[in-house]
């Protein structure tokens, strides 16, 4: 009976925290308002908590069943900075907490999240600082689209404002626009940014269209849309075409590879295309309707018209052809080398090589002993037949005639000789 009262008059505490936390991010900008929220969760017992934070102390209030929260709003200083906020749970059990305060003079950089604009009108962006500022000013806007830097424009600036206007927006001029300010200290440079989301809105814009020709001919359209188009239609000699199995028709979301004031970016778009069991000659057109306009894409179908895959075959086809031709001729042109060079070669081996005196009027000489170093000449040769037997030519220059007046025909069956000088 004893150990029944005892538990049941048992109490258990069980206390979290305090806990101090800040609406802004630290270090803290001087000349904003911060809220700091001091927290305890407590169950079983009723706890008081109290916040002592920026000159201000305050009570807390009772959130929910175990919640307790007190809260100090102010702006802060850049003599805040350094200062503590502390916070104090007490009940059955007392605990506490604090945090130190960072406060800078960064200037504080003030642009709306978004901006709609469109063909029809222009938009202003613009960007205004505050704070406790010494010597400030501001860099150009930062245009990015998805990460990818885009331009830099060169904001006009009035006080502590700088602003510029984009007229008759176009899908170039989708991105983020990025505004940077600074100020100056006696001691450190500061610098913020923030940053403005443009979204251009307007009818879809054609950025390609092509024909593929094959078994079937599909017409393409590639086109930037916020919104996939509610009316997309197409037309034959200004006639609709129907979507059926003649004229199948159908669209998709694509990424497309495009430029953005010279550079190259990836964006969301749609593709359209037409596909025709067979081949109608003459005028096709792809209208697009979205909310805001419309846009039209013409193709013309004639029979010089040979699409895609024709192209493709006629230059494969020159390609084989000019490759065809050049091997003949490259291999014709190394047997002719070949078979010129080789025969070079056997005409070099086969030819003798005779040695002779300067070309001179000289006379011949007859001997009866054969010498390895003189030619045999057959006597016919050097006194033919003639009723001019005195005339013998120079072996040694055809064109000198030789001196044979003292020639003498030795006797009978005895090899002659003749020495050229």
């Amino acid at each position: 009976m004893i150990f029944w009262i005892l538990f049941k008059y048992l109490l258990v505490i069980d206390i979290s925290g305090p806990f101090i936390t800040s609406d802004k991010e630290f270090p803290l900008l001087a000349g904003s308002f911060v809220e700091m929220t001091c927290k305890t969760n407590s169950s079983g017992v009723v706890t008081n908590v109290f916040m002592n934070c920026l000159d201000t102390i305050v009570k807390s209030r009772r959130e929910n069943k175990n919640a307790y929260v007190a809260k100090v709003s102010k702006m802060v200083t850049s003599l805040d900075n350094g200062r503590k906020c502390s916070c104090k749970a007490s009940g059955d059990i007392t605990s506490s907490s604090s945090i130190t305060l960072q406060v800078i003079k960064a200037p504080i950089v003030e642009t709306v999240d978004k901006v709609f604009c469109n063909n029809t009108a222009s938009v202003i962006l613009s960007c205004r600082i505050s704070g406790e500022m010494s010597k400030f000013g501001f860099s150009q806007w930062e245009h990015r689209f998805h990460d990818t830097y885009i331009r830099s424009v060169t904001g006009n600036i009035s006080g502590n404002v700088s602003f510029f206007a984009i007229d008759s927006c176009n899908y170039e001029d989708n991105g983020e626009y990025i505004c940077e300010a600074w100020n100056q200290d006696s001691k450190q440079l500061f610098r913020r940014k923030s940053s403005i989301s443009v979204i251009v809105t307007g009818p879809p814009v054609v950025i390609d269209n092509f024909i593929t020709i094959g078994t079937n001919v599909t017409l393409s359209v590639k086109f930037l849309s916020m919104e996939r188009p509610y009316y997309l239609e197409w037309y034959y000699e200004n006639c609709l075409l129907p979507n059926s199995t003649l004229y199948f028709q159908n669209s998709s979301k694509d990424d497309f590879v495009i430029r953005m004031y010279g550079q190259i970016v990836i964006q969301s778009g749609f593709t359209a295309n037409l596909t025709m069991v067979k081949r109608d000659f003459g005028i096709f057109k792809c209208l697009l309707e979205n909310d805001y306009g419309t846009a039209t894409s013409r193709f013309e179908l004639n029979n010089n018209d040979k699409g895609s895959e024709d192209f493709n075959i006629s230059l494969f086809g020159w390609i084989s052809l000019t490759t065809f031709l050049f091997l003949v001729s490259m291999i014709l042109s190394t047997v002719l080398v070949y078979r010129q060079r080789k025969g070079s070669h056997i005409n070099a081996v086969s030819r003798t090589i005779y040695f002779a005196a300067p070309c001179e009027t000289g006379n011949a000489r007859i001997y009866n002993v054969t010498s390895s170093h003189y030619e045999e000449i057959d006597d016919g040769y050097i006194v033919p037949n003639s009723t001019s037997p005195s005339v013998v030519p120079n072996l040694a220059n055809p064109c000198v005639l030789n001196d044979t007046e003292n020639y003498e025909e030795n006797q009978e069956g005895v090899s002659q000789y003749l020495e050229l000088e």
